[in-house]
């Protein structure tokens, strides 16, 4: 039991590692949302649940993946001015080199998560960085991307989730 969550361990860290994915946006079948709670950056503990009967952004990164470092203000402006939450789910980095991070690049108010669970990374296909989620008000996974975000990437959020500019 333990060798085999070595081994699924090891797989997750070596997919990660290899590169950051290119962009490449699906919309999904509905699939329920694996539920999972983990601890904020801040202490506090967060669950996907909280969010049931609202639209949620999930993004997985690094602070050493050069396209996430380059799509988290993006992805944030984005979430803010459409009053969506978004969970940032950083690849098990220190708590001081993720703060310095966000102190650095002006995102202390994104809410990161951190340590995420292999089950999470499994359920959650995390094959590659940046990894992102759009999760709808009844907790299925509405839209996944594989890669750095775009403009054309957050129109499609824009279509799914029926904002419109006023």
């Amino acid at each position: 039991m333990m060798k085999r969550g070595l081994v699924c361990g090891l797989i997750i860290l070596a997919l990660l590692t290899a590169s950051c994915s290119n962009q490449q946006s699906t919309p999904t079948d509905d699939v329920l949302t694996p539920s999972f709670s983990m601890t904020a950056l801040d202490g506090s503990p967060v669950s996907l649940n909280q969010y049931a009967g609202q639209w949620a952004i999930v993004n997985f990164w690094a602070t050493w993946c050069v396209p996430c470092v380059e799509e988290l203000p993006l992805l944030l402006d984005y979430a803010v001015a459409r009053d969506i939450p978004l969970l940032a789910v950083n690849m098990r980095e220190s708590p001081a080199d993720i703060r310095a991070f966000l102190s650095g690049n002006r995102l202390e108010q994104l809410t990161v998560l951190t340590a995420p669970p292999n089950d999470v990374l499994v359920a959650y296909q995390v094959i590659g960085l940046p990894q992102t989620l759009l999760i709808d008000p009844n907790g299925a996974i509405a839209w996944r991307a594989f890669g750095p975000l775009n403009d054309a990437s957050l129109d499609e959020l824009d279509t799914l989730t029926g904002y419109s500019p006023t």
